[in-house]
Formats: C-alpha cells, structure tokens, sequence
C-alpha cells in the first residue's frame, strides 16, 4: 500500500538528531485501502512523514473516508495528526477528533484507533456522540466506522432533545 525509497546503507549508529529526522516527507497526499476492489476507507493529509526504524507513517490535519461494503461513503473522520502503521493498516487519529457520518451522527474525542482487521473504530477516552439535540457521553467506544452500532464502554450518560410524548406506557 505505501512505498518508501530506501538509501545507502551505513554501519554506524545515527545520532539522536538523524533519528528524529524523518526518513521521508510528502505533502498533500492521498491513500486509499481497498478489499477486491472496493474502497474502505480513504486517507487525505497536508503531510507525512515516515522515520528510519519504524513501521508507521505520521500525518498531519487528516481527513479519512470511511466506506461500507458496497464502497458507499459512511462517515469523514478529521483530526490534527494521524499515524499509519504500514504493516496492519491500523490508523489512529490523535486531536481534535470528529466522526460525522451520512445520517446526521456526529462523534468527537481526543484519540480514535481504527483497527482494519476487525473493521472498527476504537478509544479509551472521553466521547461525545451527538444528533441535533440528542447527546451520549461516556469513556471508551467500539464502533463500525459509521456509527451504526456502537457502544460506549463506561460512565455513559445522555440527554434528548423534543421529547414530545413521555415514553411511559409504550
């Protein structure tokens, strides 16, 4: 899925300051995973880097595509910074997180892992998942990347908003 160039290699150790350096930049890049064809999700950043040593590639203000099966769009996932491990597909999303998808659902925490192999997206931290004036809190979430069946872990609390009828006696 993603190619990086290798150079001539040394014996010696680097230094702390080349082992900051990234191996390799790029700006305004585009990836995209697919299963037979059909995407799954799709990766947008304003930049990345990859470092010598290290199997993911960290990203910059990032926008991801998620789609279903069908490679119908399902949510758009932004965040400050990302990271990719190149091996499993695995991305997490660090900052500012927010997950809005087709049917007016909108989730925003700190950090938000999605884990390819299972096909869901995951977190520890604090959510808040919110449609109009209906609001979920609580800590940890496990969900399909379009919010269609999830569930928040811990400490969940919840308010709606136009309630028109009591739902006593239903």
């Amino acid at each position: 899925m993603l190619a990086a160039a290798c150079g001539g290699g040394s014996d010696r150790a680097a230094s702390p300051e080349e082992r900051e350096r990234p191996k390799q930049t790029a700006k305004r890049i585009s990836l995209t995973e697919t299963d037979m064809g059909i995407p799954r999700w799709k990766l947008d950043a304003d930049q990345v880097a990859s470092y010598s040593g290290r199997q993911a590639v960290y990203a910059e203000n990032v926008h991801v595509d998620f789609f279903d099966e069908e490679g119908l769009q399902v949510s758009v996932l932004t965040s400050r910074e990302g990271r990719l491990d190149s091996g499993t597909n695995n991305m997490t999303a660090i900052g500012d997180v927010v997950v809005r998808n087709t049917d007016g659902y909108t989730l925003e925490t700190d950090s938000l892992r999605w884990v390819s192999n299972e096909r869901l997206v995951r977190t520890e931290a604090f959510v808040r998942l919110t449609r109009g004036e209906d609001v979920l809190t609580g800590y940890g979430l496990v969900s399909d990347p379009g919010l269609e069946h999830f569930e928040i872990q811990r400490r969940v609390s919840g308010r709606t908003g136009n309630v028109e009828e009591p739902l006593e006696g239903r």
